[in-house]
């Protein structure tokens, strides 16, 4: 992620972000963002408006639009009520939706996510997933995670790591029928797609996708 980001060079290979070569590409101030895995890494304001407000502010934008951009991502998180809280002293599911609302007031191009799940229960996962993969924004979006059922759902293309090499790279369905290759990388297929292979049914997204798939069957 940090390669994408532009803060490491690589050492060997090419690759481009948005059309420019990894290696040389200088990016454009707000155009790449990151989420940390750790997020009071990233959180510098005495107030979580302050916090989500300082991105947009440093681009420059007139006061009224940092205004409008800062309610709307703190809404759409679901921490408008926490506007006057310190950041730092949320918890750590709260300090990572203000940290991801502190790069998505910029409105990123590329937005980077270093296992963006972590301390938070299910619904509020789904909750900041359907916001991030919703079209208004139009941000591509990289995500890291070792939450597969997130991954299932959220994901259109699946990439497989283990030990800095590439595993396998493909579409969910394709990645989570082949389970010798998940545990070979030290994961499981979500619960959804373990029960459709012991039904004998293709591997589903969601579990509600395996239900409709299950109706079927039966009809």
């Amino acid at each position: 992620l940090l390669t994408l980001l532009g803060s490491l060079r690589p050492s060997s290979g090419s690759g481009s972000v948005l059309g420019r070569d990894i290696a040389t590409r200088r990016r454009s101030r707000g155009e790449v963002a990151m989420l940390l895995q750790n997020p009071e890494l990233m959180l510098l304001a005495e107030r979580v408006d302050e916090e989500v407000a300082a991105g947009p502010t440093n681009l420059g934008w007139s006061e009224q639009e940092v205004s409008r951009r800062t309610s709307e991502t703190m809404r759409a998180l679901g921490i408008d009520d926490l506007s006057a809280e310190p950041p730092l002293a949320l918890s750590r599911g709260q300090r990572l939706r203000v940290a991801l609302a502190s790069i998505l007031s910029m409105r990123p191009t590329l937005l980077l996510l270093d296992e963006p799940t972590t301390g938070q229960d299910r619904v509020q996962i789904e909750s900041m997933m359907d916001h991030l993969v919703a079209p208004a924004d139009g941000a591509a979006v990289v995500f890291c995670t070792h939450d597969m059922q997130t991954a299932a759902r959220y994901a259109n293309r699946l990439v497989v790591l283990a030990e800095g090499r590439v595993l396998a790279d493909g579409a969910p369905a394709e990645i989570f029928a082949r389970a010798d290759l998940l545990r070979s990388a030290g994961l499981r297929p979500p619960a959804s797609v373990e029960i459709a292979r012991a039904l004998g049914l293709p591997a589903p997204t969601s579990v509600d996708e395996l239900a409709a798939m299950f109706s079927a069957e039966k009809r």
